[in-house]
């Protein structure tokens, strides 16, 4: 499978300190990250020093923000593509875009899901081509914040189609999911939630991050934590 790393970043520019830049990917690999930037306009001057810093081949965007009125000749990031999945209601939140590296061959997929029009996830799904052949699929995904149980088993059913029909398509290729789920219940430190953080965190997380969101953890509570590092990535083998 395609070699990848992931990164996690915090929502607000000011939720975690200053840190030296380290390297984030090994030479030969794919350096993806995601984002949720809650609104991309204002945010592109420090988004593109973001991307240059930190050489990011791609970066999946969640709450965009963007009406569709609005051209993407307007929304530049030198050196990467921009392809945008913008709410359809025409107030300007929601939206989820997908950022590649220029030269990287990237093509947006029509991925259908339950077709359940109480369903409120909104979803970008693009088809990579890398060197040698090989193709990597990925998925920029928002869902706004509804914590009913009949918001969410709409909201993740048709998640779940859409990765069924995503997984038939493209059989065995590998695939990144990215994105603001919002599908944690609010409660305390003691609950189901602090464990399965913690638990998440030591699983997916980078070990150079570990330590400091572990931490983070302990001095915030899980809920305010959780905001900072929500993106999902799910590279099956």
């Amino acid at each position: 499978m395609v070699p990848l790393r992931s990164r996690w970043f915090p929502c607000e520019a000011d939720s975690v300190p200053d840190r030296p830049l380290v390297p984030l990917a090994a030479p030969g690999c794919l350096h993806i990250g995601a984002l949720n930037i809650q609104s991309l306009k204002p945010k592109l001057l420090e988004l593109s020093d973001e991307l240059r810093r930190r050489d990011f081949d791609v970066m999946l965007l969640s709450e965009t923000w963007l009406r569709p009125a609005t051209p993407s000749r307007l929304v530049v990031l030198p050196g990467y593509d921009i392809s945008r999945v913008d709410r359809p209601d025409g107030r300007g939140y929601g939206g989820v875009a997908i950022l590649t590296r220029a030269g990287i061959t990237t093509s947006a997929l029509k991925i259908t899901g339950s077709g359940d029009p109480a369903s409120k996830l909104e979803s970008h799904w693009a088809l990579l081509k890398l060197d040698r052949g090989r193709q990597l699929v990925i998925g920029s995904l928002y869902r706004p914040p509804r914590y009913t149980v009949a918001a969410l088993q709409c909201d993740f059913a048709d998640l779940e189609a859409q990765l069924q029909r995503v997984l038939v398509d493209f059989p065995g290729a590998p695939l990144v999911i990215c994105g603001d789920l919002n599908s944690l219940a609010r409660s305390g430190r003691d609950s189901a939630e602090y464990r399965e953080l913690n638990r998440a965190v030591r699983s997916a997380v980078r070990s150079d991050r570990r330590r400091d969101i572990q931490r983070e953890i302990g001095e915030r509570g899980p809920a305010r934590v959780w905001r900072c590092i929500k993106s999902v990535v799910a590279v099956p083998c």
